[in-house]
């Protein structure tokens, strides 16, 4: 019963939506049966591998946008990307990359480096003032 409830109020849900952003087409099939227009529905890979790299120079682009799409968990590198952010702009003088963080802070057993949430969070928004990076780098939250 429960099972048929779900079902109708994901509909109905879904009908309220304009998109559907998923990580990567193993998910699609969890979604297409939910919608009769399938357009709703875009496909973010779930990785970047050397393959999609290869044919990328960054330095040529009059600006870079790049998007963190997931839970911040110290395991899922949003440390590593918040410092790369900085290196190419300090660094490599690319200062049209700006970077949008979309996520939620939560706890995990992989996080090492900060006591609680509260503290990473701290880090991370202390971190992009520290080093003037507000313009370039954005936590839009969850």
């Amino acid at each position: 019963m429960w099972g048929k409830i779900f079902i109708i109020f994901t509909k109905w849900l879904y009908k309220k939506v304009d998109h559907i952003i998923i990580l990567g087409n193993s998910l699609y099939n969890n979604y297409d049966i939910l919608y009769n227009n399938n357009t709703q529905i875009h496909i973010i890979p779930n990785s970047i591998t050397d393959h999609n790299l290869n044919n990328i120079n960054i330095f040529n682009k009059k600006s870079i946008n790049l998007l963190f799409l997931s839970n911040l968990i110290e395991s899922k590198g949003y440390l590593d990307l918040l410092e790369a952010v900085k290196i190419l702009i300090t660094e490599h003088k690319l200062f049209t990359i700006k970077c949008y963080f979309c996520g939620k802070f939560l706890p995990h057993s992989d996080n090492v480096i900060f006591k609680n949430i509260y503290d990473a969070k701290d880090y991370f928004l202390n971190y992009i003032n520290k080093n003037n990076l507000e313009n370039n780098i954005y936590f839009m939250g969850l």
